[in-house]
């Protein structure tokens, strides 16, 4: 859908595909869409503390 309102869009699947991508990032040429998909079995720091806080207020 993007991509018809003329922006680049790139799917990205893992770090080794948006590495290949940090050029263009760096340097963009108009809008980009990024769809990047995610593992939910891997989580950062933050998703967990903000988990625990929200199960808490419940």
């Amino acid at each position: 859908m993007a991509q018809a309102f003329g922006f680049q869009a790139y799917t990205v699947r893992t770090l080794e595909e948006l590495r290949k991508l940090a050029p263009m990032l760096l340097n963009p040429e108009g809008p980009i869409v990024l769809d990047c998909k995610i593992n939910a079995a891997v989580a950062a720091g933050y998703h967990t503390e903000t988990f625990e806080h929200e199960r808490r207020k419940g």
